[in-house]
């Protein structure tokens, strides 16, 4: 096409006909459309369409940037999960039984606060325990979407369900459905993975809508602090988290975020937000948190029931590996004492056998074994993997030995609780042998066949009527034997009238095992 042709083309002068006029106009607005399509994606048809075609593009083409922009699918997907599990996150107060104010009017402001996680549809809220402080002296308030539920009390007047001081987990329940959050089944802590934190800081999550803040795990197997890494001398203090099971995360966790979940970019928790530790000369605070592993899901599994926390215990001392052994890259911790009818005892472990495995896990060193040892229930059976001389300068000998555990005796300000757990029979409470008050100086007493142990006598009960006393040893009750609770309480319940109970000491005057009668 020449220059002349194109001239024509937009021509509209008097020599060009009405045909051509009509075709050359027809023909601008073909280009003119064209045009439009090249620039703006649609035709412009008309004025009053062309704003919303617009708008359209312009969704369009954001949604567009949005799918291949990886930073911004990340805000979206992170949204997203704060959204949706919001809905599973309360605020909780914690109000003094005699405090004046009114902890349901819009004007209250908490005092103390925590933050708590819904774990059943039927209103059980998970916590730390430490936030609810002592249960006896507080009642405990949960703000959901903004309203104020009191904590029903169920049995208790203390309104918790159930709390574990060694783990720090507690459950109470309000009178709500509420959507329960999502665990993490087989979650496995890397450094360097994205967490959400969702919690109450400083309290004003009141309003139901809790805060967010971001990070990533830091590091795991941490511990809170620094304690004693021997089964015996540890058994009446300190928390689970003090032998490194804690995740550490750089999120920013503010007072008040104590019992809310740490969320992967799946949506689900993979930890409880535990401990905020402020070092001096620090710029910034570690952020601690319980991770959702094995011991975390039987633990609330049981505390849902209603049922206090039972861990099990061996019944050894340890130290580890001199520095020449370690060095050779050797595993395992060296065993320096067993107690005598302690599960360890029992299994057969001796003095100076080396502790190589539990279960086929590799045994690194004392605190890892305390750690395996406490993660599983008492009466859980364990396969022991030692490494023993039988005699001086000859090679060490592999042996695989079986252990059932007893239970580990907590001591703590704070006690456990279970609303379901056995009451006392006639003023008599019992628990398995190795969770005795000071067993170092009764394990002598237990029966290694199998037997209970007596953990408290009430003043004035037939219990107390009839001569038992605290730190005593029943083996039989009605002439079966009884290894467990479990087993004392479901003979005695069967039992009416005068029940008879058969200690493990022996009875002076007779030389035999001493029985006494309970009306």
């Amino acid at each position: 096409m020449n220059k002349r042709s194109v001239f024509c083309f937009f021509s509209t002068s008097k020599k060009t006909s009405f045909l051509g006029d009509f075709f050359s106009l027809k023909s601008c607005l073909i280009l003119l459309t064209l045009i439009g399509i090249h620039f703006c994606g649609k035709p412009v048809l008309s004025q009053d369409r062309d704003g919303s075609e617009r708008k359209q593009a312009l969704r369009s083409k954001e949604k567009s940037e949005s799918s291949d922009d990886p930073l911004l699918l990340l805000q979206d997907r992170l949204a997203e999960i704060i959204e949706k599990t919001d809905l599973s996150v309360v605020a909780i107060a914690r109000v003094g039984k005699r405090n004046p104010e009114d902890p349901t009017s819009p004007d209250f402001v908490p005092k103390e606060f925590g933050t708590g996680v819904v774990i059943g549809e039927n209103g059980l809220i998970l916590t730390c325990y430490h936030v609810l402080g002592d249960p006896a002296q507080n009642d405990y308030y949960v703000w959901i979407s903004g309203t104020p539920f009191k904590v029903r009390a169920i049995e208790k007047a203390s309104a918790v369900i159930a709390a574990d001081p060694w783990t720090d987990l507690a459950i109470i329940k309000v009178d709500a459905k509420l959507k329960p959050i999502r665990l993490a089944p087989h979650y496995q802590p890397k450094r360097g993975q994205l967490v959400v934190s969702l919690g109450n800081p400083f309290g004003i999550a009141k309003d139901g809508n809790c805060s967010a803040s971001i990070g990533i795990v830091s590091n795991f197997l941490r511990q809170r602090s620094v304690s004693t890494s021997s089964e015996l001398t540890g058994q009446s203090s300190g928390r689970f988290s003090q032998y490194g099971t804690l995740l550490q995360t750089d999120a920013k966790l503010n007072r008040g975020t104590s019992g809310g979940p740490l969320i992967n970019l799946k949506g689900e928790m993979v930890a409880l937000t535990s401990a905020l530790t402020a070092a001096d000369r620090f710029d910034a605070a570690a952020g601690y948190a319980i991770p959702v592993d094995q011991t975390f899901l039987r633990t609330v599994e049981r505390l849902k029931k209603g049922r206090s926390a039972e861990f099990g215990f061996l019944g050894i001392a340890t130290r580890e590996l001199t520095l020449a052994q370690r060095q050779q890259f050797k595993k395992g911790v060296v065993v320096t004492q067993v107690v005598e009818n302690t599960p360890a005892d029992l299994c057969g472990l001796q003095f100076g056998d080396v502790i190589t495995h539990i279960d086929n896990k590799e045994v690194q060193s004392s605190s890892g074994l305390l750690r395996e040892l406490s993660g599983r229930f008492a009466a859980d059976e364990i396969e022991i993997t030692i490494m023993r001389l039988p005699f001086p300068n000859s090679p060490p000998r592999r042996l695989e030995l079986k252990a059932e555990l007893g239970k580990k005796k907590i001591k703590g300000r704070q006690p456990t609780i279970g609303i379901n757990d056995f009451s006392a029979w006639r003023g008599l409470e019992v628990d398995f042998a190795t969770a005795v008050n000071d067993l170092a100086s009764h394990h002598q007493l237990i029966d290694a066949a199998g037997c209970v142990a007596v953990v408290e006598v009430r003043d004035g009960s037939p219990a107390d009527k009839a001569g038992l006393k605290p730190s005593q040893f029943i083996s039989h009750v009605q002439q079966i034997r009884v290894s467990s609770p479990e087993q004392f309480f479901d003979v005695v319940q069967k039992s009416r009238g005068r029940v008879e109970l058969q200690l493990t000491t022996i009875d002076s005057a007779t030389g035999k095992t001493k029985t006494l009668t309970v009306e």
